[in-house]
């Protein structure tokens, strides 16, 4: 949800204009990513970190959850039931 919401901000539409979006904020300093780097680096650097770390959060979640055998074994058995129904 992070990135589709920065990617419809930063092609405008996303949030309203007096709203603070890093989308928006990477829109806006596109222009001057050659004499301002920081007005796009920052910005997305906020999301990359931002969407890294909700992604090792919630893998690590499964994981102590005990979720991740589950799906695992799910995973392994789709292809098996697949194959059954061609073969009959």
């Amino acid at each position: 949800m992070i990135l589709a919401e920065a990617f419809l901000s930063y092609l405008g539409l996303g949030v309203p204009e007096p709203t603070a979006t890093w989308g928006g904020m990477l829109s806006d300093g596109s222009q001057y990513i050659f004499s301002q780097w920081w007005l796009t680096a920052f910005p997305g650097l906020a999301i990359l970190i931002t969407v890294l770390s909700v992604n090792v959060l919630s893998d690590s979640l499964r994981d102590l959850t005990g979720q991740a055998g589950r799906r695992k074994a799910a995973d392994d058995a789709a292809p098996a039931a697949a194959l059954r129904t061609y073969t009959n």
